[in-house]
């Protein structure tokens, strides 16, 4: 993502804010399209009650079991977006079609479990709840684009700090995971 995000500051100010602002709203988008379908499969699977407590917990147990492995998983595509796009489509159509991509993280790689756990929420709360939530999380996912703006996102530094805050983040996840999980299963019951 960062060394397709540094193009996002080749262009002006105000067609990279344009641009960038798009890209945001269409992650929102696209996270609440996935959010809403899990929801909806959620509802034609008929889980309910009990069986949405379970779900929720062996899937938080799962996930911490990814999270204190010592070499993490990573979940998802291997790449996150095709870089030959930015050749062959114009920069607003490639960063909404990217937004879609990447905001609701299932079509990208995702070095943290604790991304499963809001999928099982997603899947068991129905298709409102999963489309607000899928929106939020690809609005907070992809706003790190906009930092690009006005050329101030440099992918070598932002590569460099994702190495630098790895292990901050492993633990994050981790607490993430613990309390998201405690939390849902509170809720459910």
């Amino acid at each position: 993502m960062a060394m397709g995000l540094g193009f996002l500051g080749r262009e002006s100010r105000a067609r990279s804010t344009r641009v960038g602002l798009l890209h945001v709203l269409a992650a929102g988008a696209g996270g609440a399209l996935v959010g809403a379908a899990l929801g909806w499969s959620g509802d034609i699977a008929g889980i309910s009650g009990d069986g949405r407590l379970w779900l929720v917990g062996i899937v938080a147990l799962a996930a911490l079991a990814i999270a204190v492995r010592r070499r993490p998983m990573n979940l998802g595509r291997p790449c996150q977006v095709p870089q030959r796009w930015t050749k062959t489509m114009p920069a607003a159509r490639l960063y909404v079609t990217w937004g879609l991509m990447l905001g609701s993280g299932v079509a990208t790689l995702i070095p943290y479990s604790a991304h499963l756990v809001l999928l099982a929420a997603q899947f068991v709360a129905g298709p409102a709840f999963g489309a607000i939530s899928g929106a939020i999380y690809g609005v907070v996912r992809e706003g790190a684009a906009l930092s690009g703006i006005g050329g101030r996102l440099r992918p070598q530094p932002a590569m460099d700090a994702l190495e630098r805050w790895a292990t901050a983040a492993r633990r994050v996840n981790i607490a993430a995971v613990l309390l998201g999980g405690a939390a849902l299963i509170a809720a459910s019951l």
